[in-house]
């Protein structure tokens, strides 16, 4: 080397260094193994089995970073619209080529009652129990779709519930359940994650069960969904 060869030495070899990084940074990229994941979740979604695979994603793509926020499907369905949401953890769409779905269970609902409530030693609910009893729902502004399964099986049988709109989530409405002040529907699947003085039950006949799907844009799949889709044979 030259003098002048010598002194662009260290230059030269930190720009090819940099080059290297930035080459491989983008291989890891576009492979699904880093950049970020923007997850919704309704609230019957936050399980522990959607925590277990979301526990398998991170262990597979720990570079990813999960931004999760919880919504009703009608948000959902607009922040993936507007490109502010990757995937959507919610009830199934119609068909539509904007989207593709991904299978991921099917959820029964129960009823969430106080574990000192007289019905918690049944096995079981009769749907014709709730007739005059305070039931507890979200507020329609908050999640428009809540509870309407179990209300339609009321109309059905013409049971008239007392229904308090109490609260805007699903964690505070149990909450208000185990302070007695009244039921609420609540997933079979989240009997585990109730609070104490809360009891889950299923109903009799039991409830026509829900399917749960993840949902992202079919235009917009970025590396890092068609990884998180790939973990859900």
């Amino acid at each position: 080397l030259t003098k002048a060869g010598r002194a662009l030495l260290p230059a030269a070899r930190d720009t090819l260094n940099a080059a290297q990084r930035a080459s491989e940074a983008a291989r890891v990229l576009a492979s699904g193994k880093s950049g970020l994941l923007r997850l919704g979740l309704i609230s019957p979604a936050a399980t522990p089995e959607l925590a277990a695979r979301l526990k398998r994603f991170h262990r597979a793509h720990p570079l990813v970073q999960l931004r999760v926020r919880q919504e009703d499907a009608a948000t959902q369905q607009r922040l993936l619209e507007s490109d502010q949401l990757d995937v959507a953890i919610t009830r199934p769409l119609n068909a539509s080529p904007r989207f593709r779905q991904l299978k991921l269970g099917d959820q029964e609902q129960g009823l969430a009652l106080p574990s000192d409530h007289p019905w918690a030693r049944r096995r079981s609910i009769p749907t014709r129990l709730l007739h005059r009893a305070p039931l507890l729902l979200i507020n329609p502004e908050s999640n428009p779709n809540y509870g309407q399964l179990l209300l339609g099986r009321c109309a059905q049988l013409n049971v008239q519930p007392v229904i308090n709109y109490a609260a805007d989530d699903l964690a505070t409405l149990v909450w208000l359940v185990s302070a007695g002040l009244g039921v609420c529907p609540y997933p079979l699947s989240l009997a585990s994650t109730v609070p104490r003085g809360v009891a889950v039950r299923p109903f009799a006949p039991r409830l026509r069960q829900l399917e749960l799907v993840a949902l992202w844009p079919a235009q917009h799949a970025s590396p890092a969904i068609e990884a998180f889709a790939a973990l859900h044979p």
